[in-house]
């Protein structure tokens, strides 16, 4: 079961808020997990919480409101090729827009996976538009990491201590020549294999 969402007013500050409810004691872990989650992302990738709270068997968010206009990532990209004259996938993104949202997709899970979590649910329909930057939501079925963090994006150099060890050469694979001295090692094997 999925929980509900509500647009609603703050009648204190007047401005627009999503109400996330989640139903029962049985969800009320992915609630907890979902709110745990937007405090630790801070707003930047993630939608704001405003407040969370507990109203008999419900546990209910306060969270930041989305753009109106063509608010999730699957919208818009339909939205945007259908205005276009051309045809394809991204038909109606330049090359400089579609980079530029893509590079966004690519922060918000980098985000994530700094803090050492990684989203379980990941698709188009869960970056919306706030305030005209995209934001990845839905944290309810987030999970633990089992690797090391990633390297930062735009990263170009080659860091050693993020990749996987070299696995030693086996001597299993050397012929024995009619005289009983060992072949000689390809060029390849000599380079990675030393």
């Amino acid at each position: 079961m999925q929980a509900a969402v509500f647009y609603a007013q703050d009648s204190i500050s007047h401005r627009e808020v999503c109400l996330k409810v989640y139903d029962g004691a049985s969800r009320r872990a992915a609630a907890k997990r979902e709110a745990s989650v937007l405090r630790l992302l801070g707003g930047e990738t993630a939608p704001v919480l405003y407040d969370a709270f507990v109203e008999g068997d419900r546990t209910i968010l306060v969270i930041e409101f989305a753009d109106h206009q063509y608010s999730d990532l699957a919208t818009f990209s339909r939205a945007r090729a259908a205005a276009s004259p051309y045809r394809g996938i991204a038909s109606g993104l330049s090359t400089i827009a579609t980079r530029a949202v893509a590079l966004r997709l690519l922060q918000c899970a980098d985000k994530l996976h700094d803090k050492g979590l990684v989203h379980n649910d990941l698709k188009p329909a869960h970056f919306l538009r706030f305030g005209g930057d995209w934001k990845l939501i839905d944290y309810d079925a987030t999970a633990a990491r089992r690797q090391a963090p990633s390297p930062p994006l735009g990263r170009h150099v080659r860091d050693t201590s993020t990749t996987r060890p070299v696995r030693p050469c086996s001597r299993r694979g050397r012929r024995a020549t009619p005289t009983g001295t060992p072949a000689r090692r390809s060029t390849r094997r000599q380079r990675f294999c030393r």
